[in-house]
């Protein structure tokens, strides 16, 4: 996914990949039968996503969100754009997880 970054968002640093929460949801394949368990799921998803720097708007305000706003919400997920600081941070985590 981080291949489809928004060019006109990318920063010196960071690679920004933005969609509406829904195409998010569907690029995570999240299928459950009701949609405030797939926005759980993927706020879930997003915590836990250890290579993401920053998330615009930040987690906090995602949880807030009302759930008519769900669906034309877009999120900016930044990643490292400089492959070996992401190659390194994916392997720092990697170390701690062991």
């Amino acid at each position: 996914m981080a291949e489809k970054g928004n060019d006109k968002l990318n920063t010196e640093e960071h690679k920004v990949i933005a969609y509406k929460i829904p195409k998010y949801m569907e690029v995570m394949k999240l299928n459950y039968s009701r949609d405030d368990k797939n926005y759980r799921a993927y706020l879930s998803g997003l915590e836990e996503a250890q290579i993401i720097d920053r998330v615009d708007p930040d987690l906090s305000t995602l949880k807030r969100l009302k759930p008519s706003k769900i669906k034309d919400q877009v999120v900016r997920i930044y990643v490292k754009k400089d492959i070996k600081q992401l190659d390194e941070k994916i392997k720092s985590i990697h170390l701690v997880t062991k």
